[in-house]
């Protein structure tokens, strides 16, 4: 009887410094200069685990398995707005200031952007400009239709059979992406094909990346005309609609 009771005590001791580590570990999805990785840390912050995820290209997501193939993490990202409204970004930087990188998940390097909020002064300066130029107005609303006629094509590949169905349905998560326009820290207007990791930050505080591998975005200098409340001079809508033409041919 006395065995039985060691043996029982023993087990749940165990189980008890089992659920403590569960209570007091914590997990992340993090972007590192390698790529996104999932960091688990313990009571006292330090990294005791750091995983390689996976990534779903239906949902956008990356997610974790155990050993055992089971799911133990997915990223929880925010809802996405449409293609038909606009998001506006700035570079995240590190201490010397120079744009934090990292690789999606084909490998490539891309910068991490993170969203600026609609009630950022650039934000409302940004569309009021784009809104008061109407050949501008009319290449962003192009730019929408453009994704539009490309969606239905891969969907009418879909239905007749495409080889490559995660691949058809990762690049039409990507044309479904809103116009983003990033507040860049050197150059002029220009067009930025190379896709990039967004940073963005949940109810909860913690902060997700989404993986936007070949996401299009026109990139603008701070100290542009857009910014200056002026439309006296037209040529900065004169290349931010020549950029987006260059978009346009790189979504279809």
């Amino acid at each position: 009887m006395k065995r039985f009771r060691s043996v029982k005590l023993t087990i749940l001791l165990i189980l008890a410094v089992f659920c403590s580590s569960i209570v007091t570990a914590s997990g992340s999805f993090v972007a590192t200069k390698e790529g996104i990785r999932y960091v688990i840390k313990d009571e006292t912050g330090q990294v005791s685990e750091v995983f390689n995820p996976d990534f779903d290209p239906k949902t956008g997501r990356y997610f974790v398995k155990d050993g055992q193939n089971r799911v133990i993490a997915v990223q929880n990202l925010p809802a996405e707005a449409t293609m038909s409204q606009f998001k506006l970004l700035a570079p995240v930087t590190n201490e010397s200031a120079a744009t934090v990188a990292t690789k999606d998940f084909m490998g490539n390097n891309v910068p991490v952007l993170k969203t600026l909020s609609a009630s950022d002064p650039r934000y409302q300066q940004l569309k009021t400009y784009i809104e008061s130029n109407s050949g501008l107005r009319q290449t962003v609303a192009m730019q929408v239709e453009a994704r539009n006629y490309k969606i239905n094509q891969i969907q009418n590949d879909l239905t007749a059979g495409t080889k490559d169905p995660a691949f058809a349905q990762w690049l039409t998560n990507d044309l479904k992406k809103p116009v983003y326009l990033e507040v860049g820290n050197s150059g002029g207007i220009h067009h930025d094909a190379r896709g990039f990791a967004l940073a963005e930050m949940g109810s909860n505080g913690e902060i997700s990346y989404r993986d936007n591998s070949h996401v299009n975005r026109i990139v603008v200098p701070p100290n542009s005309e857009v910014f200056s409340g002026g439309m006296q001079d037209p040529s900065a809508a004169s290349v931010m609609a020549h950029e987006m033409g260059h978009m346009i041919m790189d979504q279809l």
